[in-house]
């Protein structure tokens, strides 16, 4: 079975496949031809994620005034047929790496980015799991006292280097030479040597499609950016948008089908030479992506982490990100763990540990405040796209002439509570389509798994919030309310009326 061929939905340069096409996908990727094989650019564009953080005082309350602060990532996406080949040879070095996880135990369950790891028939291994381990492991331990550091490499896919990732790549396949065999060089070329189109130079050559972002170009029906390979080079090509990342000797693509893999490819070595001295030591050490946590004796704190930041600099030719780190003590006084947080020397006592999105002081477990403002800003920005849009119908039906049908002139409520409310956070499948849920699914299932009502408790209130919001700019806009729902009740309806009352939702 192909679990490694997908066929992608996305724009790219050419047409996308069909379910007719998946044989000659699977033929070709798994042919030698793939060492022959030219790839066409990535396309890259740039997420910004801006954050407000207000910086922690010396008495270990934080400063009533936020910093704006934008982070930055990179993403570049293949176009079909070489996204195939890049999933058909993941699959194979990944098939090798779990080959190698599994013959350790604690290796294989050290290294939890990136793989599937069953944890039932029907379902695998996620975040939530991973963060309940560790705090399950901290809260089960039988010293009174210990240490968490979690490390973060600073940059990661841009700082890894070609010769290391290359040695490691063909150490994994056993070649007998210090080179990849021809198929596997080919694809080691197109990523660390690649090509790249920024979007915003697509858009501006293609204006045919009338659009001005991004995130438009999926309201259309287009099915490619180039009928065929001619067009590709009259207006890409010869337009010279395309751009080169010759001449860098570190760092790959993030966003391609086996730029993952190659992470946990990358780290390797690491992850055999401190899972070892984890075993031996009775320390737990675990590594999400460039995520590293280790808990430990207080004793051995700071040897570990000079021995970690050594090899990662040393050997891998990585940085920590100092900023990023994080020290917090655990104490155990009657039974009852408290948590210390230690930055710069400075102990503030009852701050969390934070975790793949978690924060867990010893007693209880919670989502980041961070996530839950980023889930209400979210909501407040589709609430007011929505009032944009009604009130520019608005403006329509007072200078539409008499006698024509008006438009509806309403904030549209359904769509909202079904991707931001209780409503609907239940997965169903409907006439073969899967609805998987929203966020309060995600609250929903974290708080089960955790076994902690806290973090359900957290969004206590989203019900109240958004009809808040709603009427609030329902009255800014002067629009009409709307319309309640009548007629038979479709499978697309909810279950629960929008007028469900609040403790529905906690």
């Amino acid at each position: 079975m192909n679990d490694w061929l997908k066929l992608r939905q996305y724009l790219h340069f050419s047409p996308k496949f069909c379910h007719s096409d998946k044989k000659f996908i699977a033929a070709y990727v798994s042919s030698t031809e793939v060492k022959f094989h030219k790839f066409y650019p990535l396309i890259h564009y740039t997420i910004a994620q801006n954050s407000f953080k207000r910086y922690r005082l010396a008495s270990g309350k934080k400063s009533s005034k936020r910093r704006w602060k934008k982070k930055l990532r990179e993403i570049y996406y293949a176009n079909h047929l070489d996204a195939q080949v890049y999933a058909y040879y993941s699959n194979i070095l990944n098939t090798r790496l779990n080959v190698v996880y599994q013959s350790d135990i604690n290796l294989n369950e050290s290294v939890t980015a990136y793989r599937r790891i069953p944890i039932s028939d029907n379902r695998n291994k996620c975040n939530i799991d991973f963060a309940n381990d560790v705090f399950s492991h901290i809260r089960d331990h039988p010293n009174d006292r210990i240490d968490v550091v979690c490390l973060d490499i600073t940059k990661f896919f841009d700082s890894l280097d070609h010769k290391i990732l290359k040695k490691s790549w063909y150490r994994l396949l056993d070649s007998e030479s210090s080179t990849l065999p021809p198929e596997h060089y080919n694809i080691f070329k197109s990523l660390t040597r690649f090509l790249f189109v920024e979007i915003s130079d697509l858009i501006s050559e293609f204006k045919e499609f009338k659009v001005k972002k991004f995130q438009y170009l999926k309201e259309r029906k287009i099915k490619s950016f180039c009928r065929d390979g001619d067009e590709f080079r009259e207006r890409v090509v010869a337009k010279g948008i395309i751009k080169y990342n010759n001449g860098s000797t570190k760092g790959i693509p993030q966003g391609t089908p086996i730029s993952s893999t190659l992470s946990n490819l990358y780290m390797l070595e690491f992850d055999q030479y401190f899972t070892s001295i984890a075993s031996q030591n009775k320390f737990l050490y675990r590594r999400y992506s460039d995520d590293m946590i280790i808990v430990c004796d207080p004793s051995y704190t700071q040897i570990f982490m000079d021995e970690m930041t050594h090899f990662l600099e040393s050997k891998l030719k990585l940085t920590i990100n100092k900023k990023k780190t994080q020290l917090v003590s655990f104490e155990k006084k009657l039974g009852v763990w408290s948590s210390t947080l230690i930055e710069n020397g400075i102990k503030f006592p009852g701050l969390p540990l934070s975790y793949l999105g978690f924060d867990f002081d010893g007693k209880k477990i919670t989502i980041r405040t961070k996530s839950i403002s980023s889930y209400y800003r979210k909501t407040k920005r589709l609430i007011g796209r929505r009032a944009r849009f009604a009130s520019i119908a608005l403006e329509k039906n007072k200078i539409a002439a008499k006698g024509s049908k008006p438009v509806d002139d309403w904030i549209y409520k359904h769509g909202i509570y079904k991707s931001k409310s209780h409503l609907g956070s239940k997965r169903k499948k409907i006439n073969s389509r899967k609805y998987w849920g929203n966020y309060i699914t995600y609250v929903n299932t974290a708080s089960a798994i955790m076994q902690s009502p806290a973090i359900k408790h957290q969004l206590r209130n989203h019900w109240r919030i958004i009809n808040r919001l709603i009427k609030k700019q329902e009255v800014k806009n002067k629009l009409p309310p709307t319309p309640k729902r009548r007629g038979k009740i479709t499978p697309q309806t909810f279950s629960s009326t929008p007028e469900s009352s609040d403790s529905e939702s906690s």
